[in-house]
């Protein structure tokens, strides 16, 4: 390990810290370096504090820093590599700290928390240990700053920006207008709409012209405009936007509280749209908010606000002070944090290059990071891959997918492809996206025409057979234009109507008190399962409820259990997948994958849908092996938010709160008494049972095929003389519209009496007894 270490440190020197919490921290570093997971150590000084602290750093990112203290015998450690969370420490019995922006910090008491630490972090980074050799390839941030200040064509070129960005600011006067109350907030739009697609060398300078800029001004706009509360939005915008004293002594501090404030103000006025009818799928999303709001920051104070932009945050990324937990906070938490962390940058490169930086100068660099190890990549790649074609609006039109409902699994540039009707051009891009939704794959193929002065692609569709059909063309001279085609076409083929619990009641004519019973228990226990004997509505009331309570299909899963259904199937195991390789033979290769429930828990985890709920229908739960299916997550269903450890990828993993779980048991398969017993105390049972039979098959012939309501009274007799609520007929035989006494006729014969048979195995001289014929002898039915 290189640097200065802890011995011979200024921060040993001036800290004057107790004995015990100077003996933990060299333990911690002899640890750290002995096991291999750091390549230096630096320190961080505040004299005139007398403190500061130890930065341990593996490669070009830093791993943790730490620092002792001056009345207790224990050691402050912050984890900034951001992979690690509090709950991860609580459960290894460490005391989790108060919380910093910068990382999950915690409190070390002795040499015995240090070893958990280290373990924990071992776990996290796969075990992984510093190769010398390969890391002395990896550029750290002082030779990055070198290679940026040395580089003459791209410091040129940063000035030409920044004289751009200049003359903009100077003769952009409408901000002022608008905070003076001398123009109007669409007639601002408006103008911002036009001034800020200003290009130089060919190049947007401000880049507000796509997805997160004007087109979330338009959002915003238009949602407010619906419910009359431009003024409303025009002061919240300005309360967010406008610097004051306040804000230029603590920017940090009020930043956020301005965005959170922006956020929920934005929320109000978007639950007020959608009650009067407003399309949500038109409302402004907030995760582009913290952009939004920091280029108009940036717009009075380019020096000291630092602009939003995913580029900062991918050299951020690059360096190692962006994580992809930090992609997972919410807006406010990740404007903080990246507030946080340019900070430090800035410093970091003080302490290098003497010189003070400002956030336009970062920004600058923090590009020139994002750029160069882009390319650094694709030169480094000793693949014989095709050369890919820039690709327009990747995140713009995956992220639109996604609100519309689609899982995105792939991007892919192709070749070559072929419509079912028709052909294309060779002058075009091909461009496929790989989507799942409502339990269908299909692919969006954008087919873009080579004129980068327009935005102009065929758009087709392609199921799981390969059949393809045409869409839509759209053709627009600005992305933000395209954007908005592309989403008012899903917005037309995507249906948004709510559905509510009267309309799950007219579906399964069931009481709606019961529903309400029903799912009551789901969202208080968030485990249930429907038992009873086969035909009884258990799935489809399942998939009802459901729906009433996650209102979007993609958000709901089913699964069928049977005999050979596995663990490795539901949770995670080992899957081979054949790796084609250019030139060469095809490999075979063995990775760990997630089954359908971790990918449903994970989905429900992300901080976007932590608020939306996701069901998991197990059908036929009780035809597998319950216990080996289930495993470990007996213990994760119970103690919701505990972290167990998966056994084939030794990660942590817990079920979030808002992941529900509905099962459906036929009782003829299996008696209620052979299901597993720890998986019984885990869900509530709810029968169905010839009661329920009884009303909803009364009703709906009632309502549909009034002459054949004889079919009801056959029906309860017929149970009653079965003699057991789990061997009962169910009622979803007879649930047809037309039903006439002819295909009753059929259904009998060939429907309920092989199943009479085969439930009177033992007893066959009963079965005569249920004939349709015999039946109908015996009472008049059907009048």
């Amino acid at each position: 390990m290189k640097g200065t270490q802890w011995n011979e440190s200024q921060t040993k020197k001036i800290f004057y810290a107790l004995p015990g919490s100077e003996a933990l921290m060299e333990y911690l570093e002899r640890r750290l370096d002995t096991e291999g997971l750091v390549t230096e150590a630096k320190e961080r000084l505040f004299p005139e504090k007398a403190q500061g602290c130890m930065v341990y750093k593996r490669d070009t990112r830093n791993l943790l820093t730490s620092a002792p203290r001056k009345r207790d015998n224990y050691i402050h450690v912050v984890l900034t590599f951001g992979k690690i969370s509090a709950a991860q420490l609580s459960d290894r019995k460490l005391r989790v700290g108060s919380g910093s922006g910068k990382g999950q910090d915690v409190r070390l008491y002795s040499n015995r928390d240090i070893d958990i630490l280290i373990s924990l972090i071992q776990e996290t980074m796969g075990g992984t240990t510093i190769d010398s050799a390969a890391s002395s390839d990896i550029i750290d941030l002082a030779e990055w700053v070198e290679k940026y200040l040395s580089d003459s064509k791209r410091q040129k070129w940063n000035k030409t920006l920044d004289s751009a960005r200049n003359d903009f600011i100077d003769n952009f006067m409408e901000l002022e207008q608008l905070q003076s109350g001398k123009l109007a907030l669409g007639d601002f739009k408006k103008q911002l709409d036009i001034k800020a697609k200003q290009k130089t060398d060919g190049i947007n300078i401000w880049g507000f012209s796509g997805f997160s800029g004007q087109m979330f001004f338009n959002q915003l706009f238009n949602q407010a405009e619906h419910v009359g509360a431009i003024d409303e939005m025009m002061v919240a915008l300005l309360d967010a936007i406008t610097l004051t004293e306040q804000s230029n002594e603590n920017f940090e501090e009020w930043s956020k509280e301005k965005l959170a404030t922006f956020i929920q103000q934005i929320n109000n006025i978007k639950t007020r749209a959608t009650a009067k009818g407003y399309s949500p799928q038109k409302c402004a999303n907030t995760n582009f908010a913290p952009f939004f709001l920091s280029f108009f920051w940036g717009l009075q104070n380019l020096h000291e606000h630092p602009i939003f932009y995913k580029a900062s945050r991918g050299g951020l990324k690059i360096l190692g002070y962006w994580s992809q937990s930090d992609d997972q906070l919410s807006s406010v938490e990740q404007y903080g944090r990246f507030l946080h962390q340019t900070q430090s940058l800035v410093q970091e490169i003080e302490e290098i290059t003497s010189e003070s930086w400002d956030m336009q100068q970062l920004e600058h660099f923090l590009y020139y990071i994002q750029e160069e190890f882009t390319e650094d990549e694709e030169t480094n790649d000793i693949s014989n891959a095709p050369v890919v074609q820039p690709q327009p609006l990747s995140d713009e039109i995956t992220d639109l997918l996604k609100r519309f409902g689609y899982s995105v699994s792939q991007v892919s540039s192709l070749t070559e492809w072929e419509p079912t009707v028709g052909q294309i051009s060779n002058c075009v891009n091909i461009w496929k996206y790989d989507c799942t939704r409502r339990q269908v794959m299909n692919s969006f193929i954008f087919l873009w025409e080579k004129d980068p002065d327009v935005f102009h692609a065929q758009i087709h569709d392609e199921n799981e057979e390969g059949q393809t059909r045409f869409l839509l063309e759209i053709e627009e001279s600005q992305p933000s234009d395209f954007l908005i085609r592309f989403e008012q076409y899903l917005s037309s083929a995507v249906s948004t109507v709510a559905y509510t619990l009267d309309d799950a009641q007219k579906e399964t004519y069931l009481n709606q008190d019961l529903l309400q019973e029903w799912l009551d228990l789901l969202t208080d226990r968030r485990q249930i399962i429907f038992y009873g004997p086969p035909g009884t509505g258990k799935t489809f009331v399942a998939q009802r409820l459901a729906k009433v309570l996650a209102q979007q299909e993609q958000r709901i899963r089913l699964v069928q259990f049977h005999p050979s259904y596995t663990y490795e199937e539901f949770i995670e195991g080992l899957r081979p997948e054949v790796i084609s390789q250019s030139g060469g033979p095809s490999q075979l290769n063995v990775s760990v994958k997630s089954g359908i429930f971790v990918d449903l828990c994970r989905e429900a985890a992300r901080s976007e849908n932590r608020d939306r709920p996701y069901i998991l229908i197990i059908d036929e739960i009780n035809r597998a092996n319950t216990a080996k299916v289930f495993g470990e997550l007996l213990f994760a269903l119970e103690y919701r938010g505990a972290s167990i450890e998966l056994p084939y990828s030794r990660k942590r993993f817990s079920i979030p709160e808002n992941v529900y779980v509905i099962g459906t048991m036929n009782t003829t398969d299996r008696s209620l008494a052979q299901i597993d017993l720890a998986l019984r105390r885990r869900f509530q049972f709810i029968q169905f049972s010839a009661k329920e039979t009884d009303q909803v098959i009364s009703r709906f012939l009632a309502q549909h095929v009034p002459e054949m309501q004889g079919v009801a009274q056959l029906l309860k007799d017929v149970n009653a003389t079965i003699g057991s609520s789990d061997l009962a007929i169910g009622h979803s035989y007879f649930m047809k519209p037309d039903l006439k006494f002819a295909s009753l006729e059929k259904i009998w014969k060939y429907q309920i009496i092989p199943y009479l048979e085969e439930l009177f195995v033992m007893e066959p001289e009963r079965v005569a007894d249920y004939k349709l014929e015999s039946l109908l002898a015996k009472s008049e039915y059907f009048v």
